[in-house]
């Protein structure tokens, strides 16, 4: 695998060794974080959207069960198809235009992951802390109702701000509030594209955290090989909060 696979401990697997970081621990001021798959179990979402899926092309002549649904995503996310869900439907037959309207049929599930406090507060007691998550507008009730928001200076929430990753912009907004140079910085998120090639073209230190519908990716380019990889949040915050 091109991002050497995922770490299981609290040691990282190194897929690209040029950062300073990597060098000097000591130099890391702050940490940018994602939330879903990162911070919150997306899982509970992404079912309840297959559902209605399924529903929708049954409705429309598409007679396919639950595998061939998975499949197709999964087969759109390692062609790293920037409308998952649309190229999905498309494969099987389907109206590419439903998959966009099934989201907003109903409310988003995610949940906080059952360790996400306790290694966010490992973290928080060492560094700054950033969200910089492309997310709906129920994210700041989450977070908040989980009492997960403390751990962080600032939410950058894109639909607060009209702003999504990769858009440039929202790391910035980022780091201007931390102050500090993206050098001295690590982004942590599931995905190569959203997450992983940005921060690394601003400098930043790139880890993936490889969990989620996003896991089965490997990158696109070598733009999008990540510094290093985790399988969990808990692993990232052993290693950068030692």
């Amino acid at each position: 695998m091109s991002d050497a696979g995922t770490a299981t401990g609290g040691n990282p697997l190194l897929a690209d060794r040029s950062h300073p970081i990597l060098a000097d621990r000591s130099t890391l001021a702050a940490v940018c974080i994602d939330m879903g798959s990162v911070v919150v179990n997306e899982r509970p979402t992404w079912t309840r959207w297959q559902s209605l899926a399924l529903q929708h092309l049954r409705k429309s002549g598409v007679n396919v069960g639950p595998k061939e649904l998975r499949l197709a995503l999964r087969e759109a996310m390692i062609a790293h198809a920037p409308r998952v869900s649309s190229h999905a439907f498309s494969a099987l037959g389907g109206d590419p235009v439903i998959p966009q309207q099934i989201w907003k049929e109903f409310a988003n599930r995610d949940r906080p992951l059952p360790y996400a406090d306790a290694a966010l507060a490992r973290l928080a007691a060492r560094h700054k802390l950033v969200m910089v998550a492309n997310q709906g507008l129920h994210a700041r009730t989450l977070l908040e109702g989980a009492g997960l928001d403390r751990h962080f200076s600032l939410l950058l929430l894109s639909d607060e701000l009209s702003i999504a990753k990769p858009d440039e912009r929202i790391f910035r907004m980022a780091l201007d509030h931390l102050g500090v140079e993206p050098e001295r910085v690590a982004m942590l998120g599931d995905r190569f594209d959203l997450d992983i090639e940005p921060s690394r073209r601003l400098g930043m230190l790139a880890i993936r955290i490889r969990r989620g519908p996003f896991a089965c990716q490997e990158p696109a380019r070598p733009e999008q090989t990540p510094h290093l990889t985790f399988n969990s949040l808990t692993n990232a915050a052993r290693w950068l909060a030692p």
